[in-house]
């Protein structure tokens, strides 16, 4: 049945998981191949909101074989408490395969993630470890969950190394004792994942492997300095999985209503990123007054809360009625990421957002050998008058990846349509004409036929082509 490789075209959170979700219904196997507990997939799935971190999206289908690849930045107890949330019906038991070559976090480099950025040398990150998980990689000082299974001298002298790279005071003891109490509940599930992954795709099976983040975040491809610390293209599979297999299909997620987290270029962002984390904050400390004195995990949780209730003032509802506002900029790319739920799955914070850049995903299924392309969001265009799609930039004929910061778009602008048009269609003639039309001048700028359409939030609201 072939292999399929869904990966996001963009800055990440596209909504890979609604296809993912629909690809993995007959697969044999979904395998994420790189990133950790810094990744967010949101499903809406019979009206339940399930949000997922370590497992794959595809891990909704309870058939599936479920595997965290060589690729992955694990966190055990991360994993565990995931596992948990889980309705009983989607259950991982018998079905999680994990791979001894995984790489695991461990509090030191949690610790200097959380110093980098509350020292503002950070570049927007989850604080998560991830950063300096990958440095210990390539320090070799990172830590893999064979050793913690299979050789606690390397464990804890791997360990020692990083204490006093990352000049921390926590004792070896401790570290060691957490993460082998975290791993132990999956001593019979880690195992040498590649050879499997090998075996089901020479026995024909289907197979889904399952990116995080985007395109523009690839160390190698994306917008350096500015990225993730793992592979997030099809380029990571082979060293993410421990395999050479042949990939039939790679799909590219695209969001419609183009999203950014961190730092780094953005060339059609609309809003300003300082003033809208100042308005949102403002009402998060109204909700939170001590909210500074909040640990991580509730400094999340009350961004969260405060984003699933967060609107536009009524002095804002009139400046999205007048384009010539000094502020419409600014405040119809608000209204965008309110509309679209635009905030971060596993952190709460508002995204920076901006118009559809054809060029960087053009840029992204070069790079990538894409197949096909997958828009989301399709929904939370309506009530737009015009649309408006970057081609290219100004004095470049090729895609500036080292001047992304200084690029100028060059835009299209396209007639929009009403929310009510769209929402939840599941036939393509279902769409109005000026939806037709937008998407296929997609197909024509990236080159690259649109194969999925996203329409709303529920799984089903997916037209496939």
């Amino acid at each position: 049945m072939g292999n399929i490789v869904v990966v996001g075209a963009q800055w990440g959170d596209e909504g890979k998981g609604k296809v993912v979700d629909h690809e993995a219904q007959d697969a044999h196997a979904v395998v994420r191949y790189q990133g950790g507990a810094n990744a967010g997939h949101t499903l809406v799935v019979r009206g339940e909101t399930t949000i997922l971190h370590l497992i794959p999206s595809g891990a909704l289908n309870p058939y599936a074989q479920v595997v965290l690849a060589d690729g992955m930045l694990n966190h055990f107890g991360k994993l565990r408490a995931e596992e948990a949330r889980l309705p009983a019906s989607h259950s991982l038991e018998g079905r999680l395969h994990i791979s001894k070559l995984s790489s695991v976090v461990t509090p030191y480099q949690i610790a200097e993630d959380v110093r980098r950025e509350l020292s503002n040398g950070g570049i927007g990150s989850t604080k998560n470890g991830m950063g300096p998980c990958a440095e210990d990689i390539f320090g070799k000082r990172g830590l893999m969950a064979g050793h913690l299974l299979e050789n606690r001298a390397m464990a804890r002298h791997l360990l020692e190394k990083q204490k006093a790279h990352w000049r921390s005071d926590i004792p070896v003891d401790i570290v060691l004792d957490e993460l082998l109490r975290d791993v132990e509940p999956y001593g019979d599930v880690v195992k040498m994942t590649g050879p499997m992954i090998s075996q089901w795709y020479a026995d024909g099976k289907k197979i889904v492997f399952e990116g995080a983040q985007g395109g523009m975040l690839d160390p190698k491809t994306g917008s350096y300095p500015y990225v993730t610390s793992t592979y997030t293209g099809a380029n990571g599979i082979g060293v993410g999985i421990g395999a050479v297999v042949p990939l039939d299909r790679i799909i590219g997620i695209v969001k419609l209503t183009k999203s950014k987290v961190g730092d780094g270029p953005f060339p059609t962002e609309l809003v300003d990123e300082t003033r809208l984390n100042e308005e949102f904050m403002a009402e998060v400390y109204a909700a939170h007054p001590r909210f500074d004195s909040y640990k991580i995990e509730d400094q999340n949780s009350a961004r969260k809360e405060v984003s699933e209730t967060y609107k536009l003032t009524s002095a804002e509802r009139q400046i999205v009625q007048d384009p010539m506002h000094p502020d419409y900029q600014h405040v119809s790319g608000k209204q965008l990421g309110i509309e679209g739920g635009e905030f971060g799955a596993k952190t709460g914070r508002p995204r920076r957002m901006g118009h559809l850049d054809a060029a960087v995903v053009k840029h992204v299924a070069g790079v990538n050998g894409l197949t096909g392309l997958a828009l989301t969001k399709l929904d939370c265009l309506g009530g737009i008058e015009r649309l408006s799609v970057a081609v290219g930039y100004e004095g470049h004929n090729e895609f500036p990846l080292f001047n992304l910061d200084t690029a100028v778009p060059i835009y299209e602008t396209m007639p929009g349509w009403q929310k009510e048009e769209v929402a939840g269609a599941r036939r393509w003639d279902d769409l109005p004409g000026n939806a037709q039309a937008y998407v296929r001048r997609i197909e024509e700028l990236v080159g690259v036929p649109v194969q999925y359409i996203g329409t709303g939030q529920n799984r089903k609201d997916l037209i496939v082509l």
